[in-house]
């Protein structure tokens, strides 16, 4: 449980896991942002906020890739393409998206949590 708020970090990953996921997939990338800097407004209470939403970010990034994977089979060619087009490994480009994601939904909530506190 977080002492701040009495929501286990659990509830708040899968909370804001799901919204991340869904929009990414209906709206686009930017959807991390936007759910991020979301559940730091609302949450601007609770102390620690970047952690959880930097896991939920990664966890629904993580989760649309693996269905990308197995749903359409395209998922391991297009990686392997465009980490050939950086320079780096296929696997190390999955990697990098996932910790893009992370980083993008954990610093929008910090952001969303500093603009509310005030």
């Amino acid at each position: 449980m977080d002492p701040d708020l009495d929501i286990p970090r659990g509830v708040f990953i899968v909370g804001l896991m799901l919204p991340v996921a869904v929009g990414t997939a209906t709206l686009g990338w930017w959807a991390t942002v936007a759910f991020g800097f979301l559940a730091g407004v609302l949450l601007a209470r609770r102390r620690r906020v970047f952690l959880p939403a930097m896991l939920a970010g990664a966890f629904a990034w993580g989760f649309l890739l693996v269905v990308a994977a197995f749903g359409m089979g395209e998922g391991a060619r297009l990686a392997n393409a465009a980490g050939a087009v950086m320079g780096i490994n296929g696997l190390l480009f999955i990697a990098l998206t996932v910790v893009f994601a992370g980083l993008t939904t954990g610093c929008a909530a910090v952001a969303g949590r500093l603009l509310r506190w005030r």
